[in-house]
C-alpha cells in the first residue's frame, strides 16, 4: 500500500511538473456528449459533427456570460423591422397587403440579373455604413444571433420559425436602404455536384468573393466583424446539401419528424444545416461557429435556402391534407421552444412562426433544373451536365466562366487548372481582440492508421520477376497482418470522403477550443496515406498562459469527419507514458513550458538544433498532447458510457510510451506482433 501511495505521488508530482496537465471536459460538454450517446452512434452520425454541437452550445454559455445586451435605440431599430403583428394570422398574403401587391421574390443566387445582384450587394454594404448605437446597423442585426438567443432559435421545432422571422428582419432592413431587394438563397446541391465545390463561382469576386482565408475580393472584401476579419475555409469541413438528404427532409409526414428532439439525423433540416455552416467556415472562418456565422452575409443565403425547403416541406403536408400552420410539435424539448414561448422578437411566439400569413410574404423561385431536351439552367453561371443520368444544373467554376466568355462558348467544359489556396487562415481571437501576439503554440504529435479509403497505393512486391498484386501493395496493413492489430469500424463520413485520400498526402486537422476565453484556432497535420502507421506534428495556438492561465481543449479529426482520440503526457516511475484522455488541458507559464511564444521558438525547443554541422534531433518529451487516429467507431466521449472506463478491450485500452512504440496494459509491443505477422 505504501509503494502504491507513493508511486501515485511521484505520477501526481511529476504531471504537475510539465505545466500542461489534463484537466475533466467542462459539465455541459459531458451532458451534451452524453445525450447525444443516447441518441445515435458513430456508425449514423459524423464524429465531428456530433463534437461540433456541443462545441456551440459550451460557446453559446460563455457569450451569455460575457456578451452584452442590445441598447433600447437597438431594439427600437430592430422592432421596427418586424413584419406587421396581424399579418401573423390572416391566412394569406391578399387578406392583409394592398390587392395590386406582389409577395417577394427569392431567387437563387446565381439566376439573379446582375442589376439584382448589385443592389443586393449594395444594400449590405450601406447596413454596414450606417451608423446604429456603438456600430452599424449590420453588426446590430447581426449580433441578434447571438448569446440567448442561440438556444432559443436552435435545436428545436423554433429553429424554422425563428429564424423565418429573422430573414424578414434582415431583408426589410436591406429594403429600406434598396427598395425592392430581396435575399437570394444558395441552392448548396448545385455547388456539391462539381468535381471540385472549392472552385465554384459563388465564391469569386462577382458573387460571395474569397472562399478560403481572409476575404479579399468581392462586395465583402475587407469586411471588419465584432469577431475580427472576414474569413471562410470552404469544402475543409462538413458538406453541402445532397439530393439524397433533401428527400429525407421532403419525404416525412410532419414537422416533428425533421427537427430536434424528435428527428434521425439524417432527416433533420437542422442536422443538415449544420454541415453547411461547417463546409462555408472549414474550422476557422466565422460562419462556421453559430454565435459568430450572422456576421458573414453568406449566413443569409443559407438560411434563405433553409426556409425555401421549410416552404416546400409545406406544400406536401397541404398536399396531404394537412395545415402545416397546425402542425408544430407536441413533443418540442426544451421549453424554449415551447409553442407558447416568446421568440424574443417583441411578442411573437413561437407558434406564429409557422404561420400561414407570414409564409405568405415570400414566394421561392424553383432550384433550376435541365434535361436532354432543354440542356439549359436559366443561368450562365449554371451548366447542365448532360452527362449524368438524369442531366442536372451545376455550378460552374470560376474559370470556366472566364473562359466561355473569353470565347463566347456556353457548353460543360469540367476542366480546370485553377489553383486553390489549401492554407488555413486563423484569425486569432482572444475574447474581444484579435491578436496572434495573446496566442502561444502548443506542438501535438499526430499518428493516424492509413485511411479505410486509402485502398490501394500501386507499388507491389516483386517475387521471381513477377508483380504480385494479390497480396497488396507494399504498404498496405493486410500485407503484414497489422489491419487485425489495428481494426477499423464503419463510421459514418461525409458524402465527399470517397474523394479525399486519392492523394498520398492527407490531413488531420487538429483543434483548440478555448474553455475560459473566447477564441479557438485550427491547423492540420501532413500525413502519409501510403503508410499502415504515420506520424506527424503540428501546431495549435492558444491563449497564452502568460496574460493568466489557460484552459483548452483539444480535438483532431481526419477530412472525412471522424476524431481521433487524445492521449495526454503522464510521468511515472519508470519514464513517460501518453494515457487515452479527453483533450483537456490547462497550460500555466511556470517552467518547463512545453509551449513556445511563437512557431519559431517552438522549432528551437522541440528539435535540437546542431551548433556543427550534425543533424537535428526531435524531443518527444516536448509534446503533451497525442492523438491517435485510428477509424473506428467507438464512442469518444461522455461519463458513465465511457468505454474506456472499464478493460472490456484491449486494444481501446492503448498507451503510447515515451520511445513511440504502442503498448497494452500488459506491456505486449506491437512491434513484436509485426515481426510475427511479417515472419508468417
Amino acid at each position: 500500500m505504501i509503494i502504491s501511495a507513493v508511486a501515485i505521488l511521484i505520477s501526481y508530482f511529476g504531471a504537475g511538473l510539465a505545466f500542461i496537465e489534463e484537466i475533466p471536459l467542462p459539465s455541459d460538454y459531458e451532458q451534451c456528449l452524453d445525450t447525444q450517446y443516447r441518441r445515435t452512434d458513430l456508425t449514423r452520425s459524423v464524429g465531428y459533427h456530433v463534437y461540433w454541437r456541443c462545441k456551440q452550445k459550451s460557446a453559446m454559455r460563455y457569450a451569455m456570460e460575457s456578451g452584452t445586451n442590445m441598447t433600447y435605440e437597438e431594439y427600437r431599430y430592430m422592432i421596427s423591422l418586424l413584419p406587421p403583428r396581424n399579418l401573423f394570422f390572416s391566412s394569406g398574403f391578399k387578406d392583409f397587403h394592398h390587392p395590386n401587391a406582389e409577395p417577394r421574390i427569392r431567387k437563387e443566387y446565381r439566376r439573379m440579373t446582375e442589376s439584382e445582384r448589385n443592389a443586393y450587394h449594395h444594400a449590405i454594404n450601406l447596413l454596414k455604413r450606417i451608423p446604429l448605437g456603438k456600430s452599424n446597423r449590420y453588426d446590430v442585426l447581426a449580433a441578434i444571433h447571438q448569446g440567448g438567443a442561440i438556444g432559443v432559435a436552435h435545436e428545436g421545432p423554433n429553429f424554422l420559425g425563428w429564424h423565418r422571422v429573422y430573414l424578414l428582419i434582415y431583408e426589410n432592413a436591406l429594403r429600406q436602404v434598396v427598395p425592392g431587394v430581396t435575399v437570394p438563397y444558395f441552392a448548396g446541391e448545385l455547388d456539391g455536384r462539381m468535381r471540385d465545390s472549392k472552385k465554384s463561382v459563388l465564391f469569386s469576386e462577382k458573387f460571395l468573393g474569397t472562399g478560403r482565408g481572409a476575404v479579399r475580393t468581392g462586395p465583402f472584401r475587407n469586411f471588419k466583424t465584432e469577431s475580427g476579419p472576414l474569413v471562410r475555409n470552404i469544402a475543409e469541413d462538413g458538406q453541402l446539401w445532397t439530393d439524397e438528404g433533401l428527400e429525407r427532409i421532403l419525404n416525412q409526414s410532419s414537422v416533428a419528424d425533421i427537427t430536434t428532439p424528435n428527428a434521425a439525423d439524417e432527416n433533420s433540416i437542422e442536422r443538415q444545416h449544420d454541415d453547411i455552416h461547417g463546409w462555408l467556415g472549414g474550422g476557422v472562418g466565422q460562419i462556421g461557429e453559430l454565435e459568430e456565422s450572422s456576421q458573414d452575409p453568406v449566413f443569409f443565403n443559407l438560411h434563405a435556402y433553409v426556409d425555401f425547403i421549410f416552404e416546400r416541406f409545406r406544400d406536401r403536408l397541404l398536399l396531404r391534407g394537412k395545415d402545416p400552420a397546425d402542425d408544430y410539435p407536441k413533443n418540442f424539448g426544451d421549453e424554449r421552444h415551447s409553442p407558447t414561448a416568446r421568440m424574443g422578437f417583441g411578442n411573437i411566439l413561437n407558434y406564429e412562426g409557422y404561420s400561414n400569413g407570414l409564409a405568405s410574404v415570400v414566394h421561392y423561385e424553383p432550384v433550376p433544373t435541365c434535361s436532354k431536351a432543354k440542356p439549359y439552367c436559366g443561368s450562365k453561371y449554371l451548366v447542365c451536365n448532360t452527362r449524368a443520368n438524369p442531366c442536372r444544373c451545376e455550378s460552374r467554376t470560376t474559370a470556366q466562366v472566364r473562359r466561355m466568355q473569353s470565347r463566347n462558348k456556353d457548353d460543360f467544359d469540367d476542366e480546370d487548372t485553377c489553383e486553390t489556396n489549401e492554407a488555413m487562415q486563423n484569425r486569432y481571437r482572444c475574447d474581444q481582440s484579435n491578436d496572434i501576439r495573446k496566442f502561444v503554440f502548443v506542438p501535438v504529435e499526430v499518428i493516424s492508421r492509413r485511411p479505410p479509403e486509402k485502398s490501394t497505393y500501386n507499388s507491389y512486391p516483386v517475387f521471381n520477376s513477377k508483380v504480385y498484386t494479390k497480396l497488396g501493395d507494399i504498404y498496405s496493413p493486410k500485407t503484414y497482418g497489422i489491419d487485425d492489430m489495428l481494426p477499423t469500424g464503419k463510421c459514418a463520413t461525409y458524402t465527399r470522403c470517397e474523394n479525399e485520400y486519392t492523394p498520398s498526402a492527407g490531413k488531420i486537422f487538429v483543434e483548440a477550443n478555448g474553455l475560459n476565453y473566447q477564441g479557438q484556432y485550427t491547423d492540420f497535420a501532413v500525413i502519409d496515406t501510403r503508410l499502415a502507421l504515420s506520424s506527424s506534428t503540428s501546431y495549435v495556438a492558444v491563449k497564452s498562459p502568460e496574460i493568466g492561465k489557460t484552459e483548452v481543449l483539444l480535438s483532431a479529426r481526419d477530412v472525412c469527419g471522424r476524431m481521433c482520440k487524445a492521449y495526454c503526457r503522464h510521468f511515472t516511475p519508470t519514464g513517460t507514458e501518453y494515457r487515452l484522455c479527453n483533450g483537456a488541458i490547462r497550460v500555466t507559464s511556470q517552467a518547463p513550458k512545453l509551449y513556445g511564444r511563437n512557431y519559431g521558438e517552438n522549432v528551437i525547443d522541440l528539435w535540437k538544433l546542431p551548433l556543427g554541422g550534425s543533424c537535428p534531433t526531435f524531443q518527444r518529451e516536448q509534446v503533451a498532447v497525442k492523438f491517435f487516429c485510428d477509424f473506428k467507431s467507438d464512442w469518444l466521449w461522455g461519463t458513465s458510457q465511457n468505454p474506456y472506463n472499464g478493460r472490456s478491450n484491449l486494444r481501446d485500452q492503448l498507451i503510447m510510451t515515451d520511445n513511440n512504440l504502442v503498448s497494452d496494459p500488459f506491456g505486449m509491443r506491437i512491434n513484436h506482433h509485426v515481426l510475427q505477422a511479417i515472419g508468417k
